[in-house]
C-alpha cells in the first residue's frame, strides 16, 4: 500500500539518573547529649546518584551545615528528626531530594 521498503527508526540513548539512595550514618549510633565525649558525626552517603552533589543537612536543634560528612554536639536530650537534602548541581533545574531520619538524644 505504502511501498514495500521496510520502515527504521533509531533512537538516542538518554541516561536517566535513579533516585539516590540517601543514608545519614551516625557514629556512635547511641547518641548523648554533653559535651567533646559526645561528639556525633554525621555522614551522608548518596550512592546511586552520579554529579556534583550539594547538601543541606539539618540537625533538628536549629544548627544546619553543607557538607556530607559533620561533627556535631547535642546540649538538648529528646527525639531530633535529622533530614538531609540532596541534588546535583551540575544540572540546571536539578530535583531535590530529602531524606530524614529521627535520633533520640540521650541523657548520659
Amino acid at each position: 500500500m505504502f511501498g514495500s521498503a521496510p520502515c527504521t527508526q533509531t533512537a538516542d540513548m538518554v541516561k536517566v539518573n535513579p533516585i539516590p539512595q540517601i543514608v545519614i550514618e551516625t557514629h556512635p549510633e547511641k547518641t548523648f547529649a554533653g559535651g567533646a565525649p559526645d561528639e556525633v558525626f554525621f555522614i551522608a552517603d548518596t550512592s546511586g546518584f552520579i554529579g556534583l552533589f550539594h547538601y543541606q543537612l539539618n540537625f533538628g536543634d536549629g544548627a544546619s551545615a553543607t557538607r556530607r560528612v559533620v561533627k556535631l554536639t547535642y546540649a538538648q536530650t529528646g527525639k531530633i528528626k535529622v533530614t538531609i537534602t540532596v541534588w546535583d548541581t551540575t544540572r540546571l533545574g536539578a530535583r531535590k531530594y530529602t531524606f530524614g531520619k529521627e535520633l533520640i538524644v540521650n541523657k548520659r
